[in-house]
């Protein structure tokens, strides 16, 4: 059966609202998306299971938000945001195996660019190990077996999912340098990556097998319901201090 285009949105920054209200419109929105996006004002997210009295300090300093996925806070500054919306059935029920495709396209997009990344996990090696109430307050403080790490240890990528009824947002976090506030979270040295949005859709598209289809401007009907939920859910206290 012809499982349709990858619709693929190379996006600029946004705020911090606006970006998590456009991903759960994608969430809804029949077919598999694939967005490549930042934030301005650097920001704080929050994972969807964290609570907000364990960042008092911070989230008096930045603005900060909770996302729709799971895993531990991030500090959104000089990254590249994945975000891939799609039916489960693409990526696979079983949890553990439905984090393979971005992981692979990224490092396979990364190493393409000549990045030096530590060696994947052998096949002999224990199940991969998500969980989406992290061990820890910081997402790239924890890091789980299929995470990429620098050659020296520096988680560099991470992800998180949120399922609804037959699909799945999944989330990834591609820190190209290290915020102040987070030393040891992304590469130590910068690298060209203009090229890398571009690259990270159309390697994952081969990944996923689905032909790539680009977008030059987000769809006028995606960006009227990101507007409404921006304002409606993802600014208000219900929805960032429900835990």
């Amino acid at each position: 059966m012809d499982e349709g285009p990858l619709e693929i949105l190379l996006d600029g920054p946004h705020s911090a609202a606006w970006n998590m209200a456009l991903d759960e419109t994608l969430l809804e929105t029949p077919g598999a998306w694939f967005r490549v996006y930042r934030w301005w004002p650097r920001t704080l997210s929050l994972g969807y299971f964290q609570k907000v009295g364990d960042f008092e300090r911070e989230r008096t300093r930045l603005p900060w938000i909770r996302r729709p996925t799971g895993g531990g806070a991030i500090l959104h500054d000089d990254e590249w945001t994945l975000s891939l919306a799609l039916p489960i059935q693409s990526l696979g029920r079983q949890v553990s195996q439905s984090y393979l495709p971005l992981h692979r396209a990224v490092r396979s997009a990364l190493e393409a660019l000549g990045v030096p990344l530590a060696p994947p996990p052998s096949d002999t090696a224990p199940g991969i190990d998500s969980h989406a109430r992290p061990r820890t307050p910081w997402c790239f403080n924890d890091p789980i077996s299929l995470d990429l790490l620098s050659p020296d240890g520096r988680k560099v990528f991470g992800s998180a999912q949120r399922r609804r009824g037959d699909r799945v947002l999944h989330h990834g976090s591609l820190i190209l340098s290290p915020a102040p506030e987070t030393p040891r979270a992304g590469f130590a040295k910068p690298f060209p990556n203009k090229t890398l949005p571009l690259l990270l859709a159309q390697t994952l598209s081969q990944t996923l097998g689905l032909p790539p289809r680009l977008h030059l401007r987000l769809p006028p009907p995606l960006c009227a319901k990101a507007d409404s939920l921006a304002r409606t859910k993802f600014s208000a206290p219900s929805w960032n201090k429900k835990r």
